[in-house]
C-alpha cells in the first residue's frame, strides 16, 4: 500500500525470549518525527508528519495497538485496536449486522473478534482516503471517494468491526485482506466543504455539510446544506442499505434520498430534467420562460445493484412564488403566479394555485392522473380580456367585463380533449345586429360553450 514510508523514531521497548529466541512478550513505544508517506499508485507526497506508536502483546495476545499520526495542514488521525466481547460488539454493531454475518458465515472458527477504530476531530478527506488501511472495506473506501470529494472530516469516531485469524494476532497490521473478514462498520463523523455527486456523470453539490452515522448495517446521513447553481440544498437525509454485502457482488441495496432545495424555478426544473433524474413532467417541460422562486422538498427511492444505480420513484412537494412562464393552454401566459405542486410517486400530479393569466386575476386548480389524463379549472376575475376572447371565440361583439369558468379535460396520449367554457357577461354590453338586439351592462347575461 506504501511506495514510501519514513520516519524518524525515538523507541523504548522490552521484550522477553521463549524457546528458540520466539518473542513471547513486547512491549513497544515510539515516538515519530519527520515522517513522510507516499502511497503506491498516487505522487502525492505527505511530509512533516509526526505522531506516537503503542504496541505490546503477551504470547499470541495483542495487549494494546494504537498509532496517532499529526499534520499541521491535514489534521490528526488515531488508529486503534481492540477486541471487545460478543456482547459488546453487538451493542455498537446491531443485533441484524452480527445475524446477517453468522448467516452468511456459519462457520468461521479460529478466529478473533477486533475493532480497528479511527477517530479524528479534523482530518483533509483525501489524506483520510490514501491512509485508509487497503484490508477494510475496500468497495466502501471506493464508493465514497468516487462520490465525495475534497473538505475535511470531523468529529470522526468510526470502527470497523473484523474476524482475524488467531495466529495473525500480532500481525495486525499486516495481516493480507484475504485472510479477514469483515463483520461490521458503526461509528459517526461529519463530512464538510465536499463537492458530491449521486451518480457517474450527475450535476455537482458543492459546499456539502453532513453528518452520518452506520448502525446495524444501515448508513443513515443527514444533509446539512450543499450549494448547486441558482439552488441551495439543505435539511436533507440519505438512507442506504445494506451498507456491507459480505461477498454477494449481486446484493441489492436501497438508496433513499429527502432534501429540501430552494431557488430559482429554471435551475430546478433543469436538475429534474438531467438525464440522471429525468423527472421533470412534461407539462412542465412544455411551458416556455419559466421564472419565479421554488421551494421543494424531494424524495427519491433508488436500487444499486451491479455497481448501478437505478432511481425506482421520484416524489415532490413544491411551492412557486412570483412565478411566471408562457405555452399554457389556450397559448395563455401566467404572471405573479402562487402555486402549490405536487408530484407523487406513481406520477399523479396535483396543481393548485393563483395567479394573471394573461393578466386576468385568476385561481386554479389541475390534476394529472397515471394515465397521464389532464383535467384544468380555472376562474377569473371581470376584465375586458376575457369579454375580448369570449368575443373573439364567438364571433360576436362584446365589450366591458366578462368573467370566466373554464374547465379542460385533455387525453396526452391520443391529443383529444374537451373544453367547457361558461362565461358570466352581467358586466359586458352585447351588440347583435342581426337580430336588432343588444344587452347592456348591468343585465344578466350568460355564454356557455363546449367544444
Amino acid at each position: 500500500q506504501y511506495k514510501t514510508l519514513k520516519a524518524k523514531t525515538k523507541n523504548d521497548f522490552s521484550a522477553s525470549l521463549g524457546e528458540g529466541g520466539r518473542l513471547n512478550k513486547l512491549i513497544l513505544k515510539s515516538a515519530i518525527t519527520d515522517g513522510v508517506i507516499r502511497l503506491n499508485g498516487s505522487e502525492n507526497l505527505v511530509e512533516n508528519i509526526s505522531g506516537k506508536l503503542d504496541f505490546s502483546f503477551d504470547g499470541d495476545k495483542v495487549q494494546d495497538a494504537s498509532i496517532r499520526l499529526t499534520q499541521a495542514d491535514a489534521g490528526e488521525v488515531l488508529f486503534k485496536a481492540e477486541f471487545p466481547s460478543t456482547d459488546a460488539a453487538m451493542n455498537q454493531l446491531g443485533e441484524k449486522t452480527l445475524q446477517q454475518f453468522s448467516q452468511r458465515f456459519p462457520n468461521r472458527n479460529e478466529s478473533i473478534l477486533t475493532a480497528l477504530s479511527f477517530e479524528t476531530e479534523m482530518l483533509d478527506a483525501g489524506l483520510l482516503f490514501e491512509l485508509w488501511p487497503e484490508q477494510i472495506g475496500i468497495e466502501t473506501r471506493q464508493w465514497l471517494s468516487r462520490r465525495g470529494s475534497g473538505g475535511e472530516f470531523t468529529d470522526a469516531r468510526v470502527k470497523a468491526f473484523i474476524e482475524l485469524p488467531v495466529s495473525e494476532q500480532r500481525a495486525l497490521f499486516t495481516a493480507f485482506p484475504d485472510s479477514i473478514q469483515i463483520v461490521g462498520l458503526s461509528g459517526s463523523w461529519g463530512w464538510h466543504n465536499m463537492d458530491f455527486t449521486w451518480k457517474d456523470g450527475s450535476p455537482t453539490i458543492g459546499s456539502v455539510a453532513l453528518q452520518s452515522r452506520i448502525f446495524d448495517n444501515q448508513l443513515s446521513v443527514e444533509i446539512l446544506q450543499g450549494d448547486m447553481p441558482f439552488l441551495r440544498l439543505k435539511n436533507g437525509q440519505v438512507e442506504f442499505y445494506p451498507v456491507l454485502g459480505y461477498g454477494d457482488k449481486t446484493i441489492r441495496r436501497d438508496l433513499e434520498i429527502d432534501a429540501t432545495i430552494v431557488g430559482d424555478i429554471p435551475a430546478f426544473n433543469k436538475l429534474l430534467a438531467d438525464p440522471t433524474i429525468n423527472k421533470l413532467p412534461d407539462e412542465i417541460k412544455n411551458l416556455s420562460n419559466p421564472t419565479g422562486k421554488i421551494v421543494s422538498k424531494i424524495s427519491t427511492k433508488s436500487e444499486f445493484k451491479n455497481k448501478k444505480l437505478r432511481l425506482s420513484s421520484v416524489s415532490a412537494e413544491a411551492s412557486l412564488s412570483d412565478s411566471s412562464f408562457g405555452n399554457l393552454p389556450l397559448n395563455e401566459t401566467m404572471s405573479e403566479g402562487n402555486i402549490e405542486f405536487s408530484l407523487q410517486e406513481d406520477g399523479k400530479i396535483l396543481i393548485n394555485g393563483s395567479g394573471k393569466i394573461s393578466g386576468v386575476a385568476s385561481s386554479f386548480t389541475a390534476q394529472r392522473s397515471e394515465d397521464k389524463t389532464v383535467k384544468l379549472v380555472v376562474k377569473t376575475s371581470p376584465s375586458e380580456y376575457l369579454s375580448n376572447r369570449v368575443g373573439d371565440f364567438t364571433k360576436i361583439s362584446i365589450t366591458g367585463n366578462s368573467a370566466m369558468r373554464l374547465h379542460l379535460e385533455y387525453d396526452t396520449y391520443s391529443k383529444l380533449g374537451i373544453v367547457d367554457i361558461a362565461a358570466d357577461l352581467q358586466e359586458a354590453a352585447i351588440d347583435l345586429p342581426l337580430l336588432n338586439w343588444a344587452k347592456f351592462p348591468g343585465e344578466i347575461g350568460e355564454v356557455e360553450a363546449l367544444v
